[in-house]
């Protein structure tokens, strides 16, 4: 494939799931693509074996990772050795976090924990599978703040006030993107903590952090 065109990939195994007459393993894979986390699956020889729904999205995207010939590569020259550094060590049984900056504007940095699927005693001079896990798309999907919300009765108005506070602005910034008064702003703010039964703003911050990553995406199940 070039390296631009969407990575074709198997998103599950096929042998695998013909092995698995009741059907859980496809259950399984798309449970994983409703995780807001990127997923990918590595073999022994470090090509790629699986990828859930936000794994293959980014690895379309082609920044800062892509898909070439099977083998996960990084867009940029420059940290494709740091890249396969900490496959190899992963597949050698050893746990790292990456931190592999985009090479566009429009692009977004990603932290990559690179994680062995199998104790390196187990299969002795071998290496073993890897999983990749990516950091989240967003601090809180949307499909998330909005079940918050509902759960909480936030209106409409109260729940867009929230998602500015999660992306870090200030409530004079709100008000003025929002435009309404600084006045009007607080009161919102006021009425999320009453609603969430926040004490005060960091407790209300740390109840959408925690949030369950449920990615927002809808995607037909095939």
């Amino acid at each position: 494939m070039s390296d631009g065109a969407f990575p074709v990939f198997q998103s599950r195994a096929p042998d695998a799931v013909d092995d698995d007459p009741s059907g859980l393993l496809g259950l399984l894979m798309r449970a994983l693509d409703e995780v807001d986390y990127g997923l990918m699956l590595f073999r022994r020889d470090q090509t790629l074996w699986y990828g859930n729904h936000l794994a293959r999205a980014m690895l379309g995207r082609g920044d800062p990772l892509y898909l070439h010939q099977g083998q996960v590569r990084a867009r940029s020259g420059a940290h494709q050795a740091a890249w396969q550094s900490g496959l190899g060590r992963a597949a050698q049984g050893m746990r790292c976090l990456l931190d592999i900056p985009a090479t566009h504007g429009d692009g977004s940095d990603s932290a990559l924990a690179l994680v062995p699927m199998a104790h390196p005693a187990e299969h002795p001079g071998r290496a073993v599978p890897v999983l990749l896990i990516s950091c989240r798309s967003a601090l809180c999907a949307p499909l998330s703040l909005r079940f918050f919300s509902q759960t909480h009765g936030l209106t409409r108005t109260e729940e867009a006030v929230l998602a500015d506070l999660v992306q870090g602005m200030e409530v004079e910034a709100i008000a003025s993107q929002r435009d309404m008064a600084v006045s009007t702003a607080r009161s919102h703010v006021k009425q999320l903590r009453l609603k969430t039964r926040s004490t005060s703003m960091r407790e209300l911050l740390n109840k959408v952090a925690v949030l369950p990553p449920v990615v927002s995406a809808v995607r037909t199940l095939g």
